[in-house]
């Protein structure tokens, strides 16, 4: 019950005003901003610091508040904060944005609790669970991939990586393969070594 503030208190329901970016599914995906009644401030723990207003995240939202009247500093028992969904954690893309990968096949893993779709360059990649490893491959060159990663609450991460061929880092054609070439870049003809002497016919 409340101590001395009247009925509205006495019903145990949260009166405060809650905002925050709403996401999809009903997530938030921010944090939830918690505003008191006019006249009163707010605490997220019993005998805590009472405050204008508190921000909740997603991993510490409190069972209760507590308010205090500020004019004569009377205050309520354990209000019930309710439940909300909040998730404010983008999906994980264990690449670096921007940056070029030397190597023929390059895997990046990609994870999220809630983890809701994953795009390789516009197109739908299967999973199944909270993660999943895409299989990147050079095409013997150099190929960008833009992938993209979005959980149930609607937060997005993406990140956009190049992947290039082992031969590119020194940029030494190999003598045994057709390739096509970038004209933006510099190449070196591989050594071609001969095992027995040879002799010129005149």
């Amino acid at each position: 019950e409340s101590r001395g503030l009247g009925d509205v208190y006495k019903r145990q329901e949260n009166p405060c005003t809650i905002s925050g970016k709403i996401g999809k599914n009903n997530f938030y995906i921010s944090r939830l901003e918690v505003t008191p009644p006019e006249g009163y401030k707010i605490a997220d723990t019993d005998g805590g610091e009472y405050k204008d207003s508190i921000l909740v995240g997603d991993e510490k939202a409190p069972a209760a508040i507590y308010l205090m009247r500020q004019k004569d500093g009377a205050k309520t028992a354990a209000i019930p904060f309710g439940t909300y969904k909040i998730d404010i954690t983008p999906p994980r893309i264990e690449a670096e944005n921007g940056k070029e990968y030397f190597a023929d096949y390059k895997e990046i893993s990609i994870s999220d609790l809630r983890l809701d779709g994953i795009s390789v360059n516009g197109e739908r990649v299967d999973f199944g669970g909270t993660s999943c490893t895409a299989e990147l491959s050079s095409n013997d060159e150099s190929t960008e991939y833009v992938i993209r990663a979005v959980d149930e609450a609607g937060n997005e991460s993406t990140v956009t990586v190049i992947i290039s061929a082992e031969w590119l880092k020194t940029g030494i054609v190999p003598a045994d393969r057709v390739l096509k070439l970038n004209p933006q870049r510099e190449y070196k003809l591989s050594l071609i070594h001969i095992s027995e002497p040879t002799r010129l016919l005149s």
